[in-house]
């Protein structure tokens, strides 16, 4: 890398800082790392100053997310009477361009379309500047002046081509415009957050640990974490009180992986959740968000937790987009309607909550998801028979299961195809209207954590006219108890007031006493 001359990147995704070993390549002419931004990538953090490399006179970087200023010693080491051609325009570069760069007598330099606020009147003295043109048109060559705007490029390249009068009255003194009303506003990352902070009740924040303040890098504020260039990939402000609509500007920190408000008082917009590429974890639980529509565009996510949030209605069906998802979290909600097909198409997912709803219908088979390792549908309107062919795709069935259908409807026998799925399967089927167990199933030794081996069928489910806390026998002091009441397998409680063995235990006592009492009237 030490000899590379040249290096054309341009029109690619790639995110975070220009490393520093840029810094050391001697020999390097030209490099082109335009037009990142396009794909949905932007390199951000500040420009290198390039100063040890001599022979750089091509130097294209447009199109990105580069912040801070000009640096004084940019290119210092190359030979000021070189053609040489600067392309920063269209990143978030601010303040002056400096006059140190009034050496080179033969520079292209474009800078428009940031938010410059002024150039050093040397350099509008360098009348071989940009083809000549400064010798023509003066600073208006490099930069159109603020309040002003010269569509598309931002500064003067004809006689025709004014910069002209911008009469809107939100446009901003900055120079270089190529659109009236500026540059829409790129944010910083620091930025971003400090958005974030204001408009979400910061202050009143429980941790908020160095947020804010400006000799703290934000890698080092509470909650952010960052990766190896100091970008942020990680917000966690969980329980922290925030109280607010999250900023949706949120979405373009660049290399966003993970954001989680668990148990705030937060809504949320995903209109734009596109823009964050990186995005692979969004934990929502217990906040005040309103419905989840936009999220099928976050198109990278594997994990989503929005349980206990009061969303309505049938479970959205953009989420089928979200392909690569591994976790889905939907439980303590009020959807309703059937668990759609669409869930068996993920081929990933691997665990799916979807308990403490209003579902109906009945069970899908789930038979294509073959890396599922938790299935919680719990406490719904379920109903139907179990489906036979249920997780008959998977994998591995020899790796654990975990399936909670408790506290449903549902009716017929345990399928005795089950045994053919899995292996090591911890079942729930507790509170049901099922009848019965196939025997079948009652010799899988491994399902509930051995329990079965132990047990029998009571390890699966407790049988009709019986109760157990857990609906199945977990302990020998945990036994199926008696309760007449119970007219299906898997009871959990006792519906009559009394166990049969109660009621055999009164039934004793009162003929024991009436017993008595005869023999004292006669």
């Amino acid at each position: 890398m030490k000899d590379l001359r040249v290096l054309s990147l341009a029109k690619n995704r790639f995110t975070g800082t220009l490393p520093a070993s840029f810094e050391q390549l001697d020999q390097l002419e030209a490099l082109s790392l335009k037009d990142q931004v396009t794909k949905g990538g932007g390199l951000t953090g500040e420009l290198l100053s390039f100063q040890s490399s001599p022979q750089l006179t091509n130097l294209i970087l447009s199109g990105n997310k580069l912040e801070g200023s000009l640096p004084k010693e940019l290119l210092t080491a190359v030979d000021p009477e070189s053609v040489v051609t600067v392309d920063l325009a269209s990143n978030v570069l601010t303040g002056v361009v400096p006059g140190d760069l009034t050496s080179f007598t033969n520079m292209n330099l474009y800078v428009q379309d940031n938010l410059i606020s002024s150039i050093d009147d040397t350099l509008c003295k360098n009348t071989g500047w940009q083809g000549g043109l400064v010798g023509e048109y003066g600073c208006e060559a490099i930069l159109c002046p603020e309040y002003t705007i010269s569509a598309g490029i931002g500064r003067r390249q004809y006689d025709h081509q004014v910069c002209e009068a911008c009469k809107d009255p939100n446009v901003k003194p900055i120079l270089g415009q190529t659109t009236c009303g500026g540059k829409d506003e790129v944010l910083t990352e620091r930025e971003l957050l400090q958005l974030l902070f204001d408009t979400c009740n910061g202050a009143q924040w429980i941790r908020s640990e160095s947020w804010g303040v400006s000799s703290e890098h934000i890698c080092s504020w509470q909650g952010i974490d960052c990766d190896h260039a100091k970008s942020v990939v990680s917000i966690v402000l969980g329980m922290n009180n925030l109280k607010c609509d999250i900023p949706s500007q949120l979405w373009t920190l660049p290399n966003l992986e993970r954001l989680n408000v668990l148990g705030n008082d937060v809504g949320l917009d995903f209109s734009g959740i596109e823009q964050a590429t990186h995005l692979k974890e969004l934990v929502l639980e217990s906040t005040s968000i309103q419905d989840i529509d936009g999220i099928g565009f976050a198109r990278g996510l594997i994990e989503l937790n929005v349980n206990n949030n009061e969303l309505k209605g049938t479970l959205p069906g953009e989420l089928a987009r979200l392909v690569g998802l591994v976790t889905l979290e939907v439980s303590h909600n009020l959807f309703d309607g059937s668990l759609p097909h669409w869930l068996e198409h993920l081929p990933k997912l691997e665990r799916l909550y979807a308990d403490w709803n209003r579902f109906d219908g009945t069970l899908p088979s789930f038979s294509e998801l073959g890396e599922l390792k938790l299935l919680n549908v719990s406490s719904n309107l379920l109903t139907g028979t179990l489906p036979t062919d249920f997780l008959n795709g998977l994998t591995d069935g020899d790796e654990k299961l975990y399936v909670d259908v408790s506290n449903n409807a549902f009716t017929g026998t345990l399928p005795a195809e089950w045994s053919n799925s899995v292996s090591h399967l911890h079942l729930d089927a507790s509170n049901n209207k099922l009848t019965g167990v196939n025997l079948t199933l009652c010799s899988q030794k491994h399902w509930n954590g051995n329990d079965v081996d132990e047990f029998g069928c009571d390890g699966i489910v407790c049988p009709a006219g019986t109760f157990s806390s857990k609906g199945r026998q977990t302990a020998h002091s945990n036994p199926c108890e008696d309760c007449a009441a119970n007219l299906y397998v898997g009871g959990t409680t006792c519906s009559s007031a009394w166990t049969s063995r109660s009621l055999l235990k009164a039934s004793a006592i009162s003929l024991f006493s009436a017993a008595t009492a005869f023999l004292l009237l006669i």
